[in-house]
């Protein structure tokens, strides 16, 4: 999976930010999966996941957990996002330990993703790195706006949406927390960090 690997960022901000996705293989193993997945999540919030989704259903904040595990089907995926490494760590001990057998790919800073995998004792099977935005890159948003909108793989959190919450900052209409989350409902996914994106818009909206 790809969508999770282009967040903009320095490493001073993309830190306590993992993605994580569990997944069977629909040509694999799909068969039975649905109510693993659905223990799964039960996994995710139990470790404090600050946002969890599964495509199809929105995200947590758009739909309940509940009508997202009850939707889900045999070969489906889950997708959520830490905002705290220990967090991380303590999924990754539920998951190893119920043995599902399906993909648990997690996205962060490689040293930080490597030294969670050491606490667990287990061995990364593959990296995927991002080689980074090719083109015409001065057509880009400004690279603050990038770090808030990469944290949707799949664009649905704009550079307009962005600006329109930083306004709602500004004028007083919203604070910086609701204004963080109105930018994660539209990511359907569920990777959108929203601790993340309240500390981004933070020192946005203070330098302005």
């Amino acid at each position: 999976m790809t969508h999770t690997l282009f967040r903009e960022g320095t490493p001073e901000n993309l830190k306590n930010d993992f993605t994580v996705i569990v997944r069977p293989e629909r040509s694999v193993n799909p068969k039975g999966s649905a109510p693993k997945i659905r223990e799964s999540i039960k996994l995710l919030v139990k470790n404090n996941a600050v946002n969890i989704g599964d495509m199809f259903r929105l995200n947590m904040y758009e739909n309940s957990l509940e009508t997202i595990a009850a939707g889900l089907e045999d070969g489906d995926s889950i997708y959520a996002v830490f905002a705290r490494e220990e967090d991380l760590v303590g999924f990754l001990a539920d998951i190893v330990e119920a043995d599902y057998g399906y993909s648990v790919v997690v996205q962060g800073l490689y040293d930080d993703v490597k030294r969670c995998c050491n606490k667990m004792g287990l061995k990364v099977h593959t990296t995927n790195h991002s080689l980074g935005i090719w083109g015409k890159k001065e057509k880009l948003p400004s690279q603050e706006l990038l770090e808030i909108t990469t944290m949707c793989g799949h664009g649905m959190v704009p550079a307009s949406l962005v600006k329109d919450a930083l306004n709602d900052i500004k004028t007083g209409k919203s604070t910086v927390k609701e204004a963080a989350l109105k930018l994660t409902r539209p990511c359907v996914c569920g990777t959108f960090n929203p601790d993340r994106a309240e500390r981004l818009l933070a020192k946005i909206a203070e330098k302005k």
